[in-house]
């Protein structure tokens, strides 16, 4: 009984070490392929004779080999170079990948033929299932004006633009007006591990936390001060790629101004910006364990001091 028990323990731990860990670790390889890298498909021959010739392929059909005849090319959504040599690369775009992703079996197949001092052609076919990953990702960090790091997620509220009083003929009672000026905040989002294009949406929460009669817009662009693109919370926007190498990270910034208006704000505000991407195909971006996360940073409005009239001098002005 020990005995099937110590062989039990070492079948479980064999499997387990056959096991690719690329999911968990969101690590690709040219089994587990991101979409847009080149990937290197390479095989060694001994035998057979010599004039080896190598026919690589991308098919979805499990019968690799029927009836004497190796399985056809698909053709479409990835790119094979070196297709007749030992080394064959493929570059996998995000249609296929995604497609994978949904369930889809895709298999990389190489058929080696050569011919032996008999004159006989002798061949052999071997295939890799591809398993794909998406490393889609997006980081997000509270910035300044000049791009860098806001440390306390806090920004300061803007001076008062203009205080204007309305004068009255006593026993009228003059008035005043505030403009208490417009607040700005930054945050850079920073893609990578994508092929082509990607949507953001920013959660239309972004403003629930805005006064009584302020009002915010949102843009993004490449850089901050650069010219900007009207942003709608809620409604998804496409980023161009602008660097066809997908291991390389880009960075966009969102602009939110707040114009206080005739908002005092002497309490606290604070913006959620919540962000949800997806590449060109619709998958979500993921954590760098590639799983699902929340994209969310915080950036708060300090309040602006608050004056109380002395008692023995009676009310200010008011608006």
């Amino acid at each position: 009984m020990k005995k099937q028990i110590l062989i039990l323990v070492l079948f479980v731990m064999a499997a387990l070490a056959g096991v690719n860990k690329s999911y968990g670790q969101c690590l690709d390889d040219a089994l587990h392929p991101m979409a847009g890298k080149l990937y290197h498909y390479v095989i060694s021959a001994a035998g057979g004779g010599g004039t080896p010739t190598y026919q690589w392929i991308v098919t979805t059909s499990p019968n690799i080999v029927a009836t004497s005849t190796f399985a056809s090319d698909l053709g479409t959504g990835y790119t094979i170079a070196n297709a007749t040599t030992a080394d064959a690369s493929i570059t996998w775009n995000p249609a296929t990948i995604a497609s994978a992703i949904a369930g889809t079996a895709y298999y990389v197949s190489v058929r080696y033929t050569a011919t032996n001092s008999e004159g006989c052609v002798i061949d052999n076919v071997k295939s890799y299932k591809i398993n794909p990953v998406n490393m889609f990702q997006i980081d997000l960090t509270n910035v300044k004006s000049d791009a860098s790091t806001l440390a306390s997620n806090n920004v300061c509220t803007s001076p008062v633009v203009t205080a204007t009083i309305t004068p009255a003929t006593f026993p009228a009672i003059p008035t005043i007006t505030y403009d208490y000026g417009t607040s700005t905040m930054y945050v850079k989002v920073t893609a990578k591990n994508f092929s082509g294009s990607w949507d953001m949406t920013v959660v239309n929460t972004l403003l629930a936390s805005i006064g009584t009669g302020e009002t915010g817009s949102l843009s993004w662009s490449r850089t901050i001060g650069s010219a900007p693109t009207a942003v709608v919370p809620g409604t998804a926007i496409t980023i161009p790629q602008i660097d066809a190498d997908p291991t390389n990270s880009e960075d966009i910034f969102l602009t939110l101004l707040v114009d206080h208006n005739t908002w005092e704000g002497l309490g606290a505000e604070a913006f959620a910006f919540t962000i949800n991407g997806k590449d060109q195909t619709g998958l979500d971006d993921v954590s760098s364990t590639c799983t699902a996360d929340a994209d969310v940073v915080t950036q708060t409005i300090i309040e602006r001091p608050t004056i109380t009239d002395g008692t023995d001098l009676g009310p200010f002005i008011m608006p």
